[in-house]
């Protein structure tokens, strides 16, 4: 019942930060029955949510437990249902054994799993800015085989649980990701039945660990960008941006639509102005480039509604109800409009610079 909800935030909340998102292959994810979904990290909590709004089936994601002491992301995780991971490099001292919480993630997963839910991973473990996919950890495949072939109810039920579960890649793209209203691309990969590595788990659970993750990384090297290649996240913008530009082309009146944006549009940019100058000067501070985009989306999602609200609160105390309702809805709109209206303008001066 959350997880309606929920998905519209977030769908909001992507909507908002990216200009455009294409999604690959959705075809390939499993409609109904248990999924593990694994994909490359690179852009923080973005990669979590993007999964979260762009997916029709909702998924529950592994995060580490470090960002649950982070009071504002605490409520975030917990809405989304997400799951705590506890790792060695994470741990005070005098916590509780790290070993028995993990215990309690796995059997969250598996009973998850169990019922025919989605879990998804992070198989790298960090999120990251280099080039290429990093080393894969285990837990994935550790997941996935204890799920399909321990502590099942009978010998029957194994089998046909082992049957239905797949594992499904998606690989993560971003043209420039710590940049407001840049460019994102969503690939699900062939999914990877977990059937396969019943006979080699029984024998030897560890080297079917390794089978396991081998696969894991092969699937998501198919799907996961390699900058190192061609095809790069580069290359996304300059693809994304060439389609705007033909759309504006095709527009019958894109410069009439202009001037009648134009008094929105800067109320807009007068609005959000302040907020949008102290998330700036925020997403400046972390070095990674991942951080970047995750302060810059949880920031100025955070500002611009508790600046929406003062301002609807403002209004119903002077003019009434119903000026406190209208400020509400103007807030975001005026907003959406003003970024909309730059990105026009730039397309705009775009085809005029190509038609010269």
């Amino acid at each position: 019942m959350a997880a309606a909800p929920v998905k519209f935030v977030t769908r909001l909340m992507i909507h908002a930060f990216f200009r455009r998102v294409e999604v690959h292959g959705l075809d390939r994810l499993p409609r109904t029955g248990p999924v593990i979904i694994v994909a490359n990290h690179t852009n923080g909590l973005v990669d979590g949510l993007l999964l979260m709004s762009q997916l029709p089936r909702w998924p529950r994601s592994l995060a580490k437990a470090t960002l649950f002491r982070i009071l504002p992301l605490r409520p975030l995780l917990k809405l989304t249902g997400a799951i705590p991971v506890y790792r060695a490099e994470d741990a005070k001292p005098g916590e509780t054994d790290r070993a028995a919480l993990n215990d309690a993630t796995f059997a969250a997963c598996r009973q998850l799993l169990r019922e025919g839910d989605v879990v998804s991973i992070f198989p790298e473990g960090i999120s990251h800015d280099h080039e290429s996919l990093q080393p894969l950890r285990t837990g994935a495949a550790r997941i996935a085989l204890t799920s399909a072939f321990d502590t099942a109810p009978a010998e029957s039920a194994t089998t046909a649980f082992a049957a239905g579960l797949d594992i499904v890649p998606i690989g993560l793209a971003y043209d420039a990701k710590a940049t407001f209203r840049s460019n994102a691309i969503v690939t699900v990969g062939d999914p990877i039945s977990v059937a396969q590595w019943a006979g080699e788990y029984a024998s030897d659970p560890r080297s079917a660990v390794r089978s396991c993750t081998a696969a894991i990384t092969d699937g998501l090297r198919s799907v996961a960008p390699d900058r190192s290649h061609a095809g790069t996240p580069e290359t996304i913008g300059r693809r994304l941006r060439f389609r705007s530009t033909l759309r504006m082309a095709a527009s019958t009146s894109p410069h009439l639509a202009l001037w009648v944006a134009a008094p929105v549009a800067l109320v807009g940019a007068a609005v959000h102005a302040v907020p949008y100058q102290i998330v700036k000067q925020l997403a400046r501070m972390p070095r990674s480039e991942s951080i970047k985009s995750t302060v810059e989306l949880l920031g100025s999602t955070l500002l611009f509604t508790v600046e929406w609200v003062a301002l609807a609160m403002i209004a119903w105390r002077t003019r009434g109800r119903l000026a406190g309702a209208a400020a509400l809805a103007a807030g975001p709109l005026s907003g959406y409009v003003a970024v909309r209206f730059a990105e026009s303008l730039r397309d705009s001066s775009a085809l005029a610079a190509g038609a010269s």
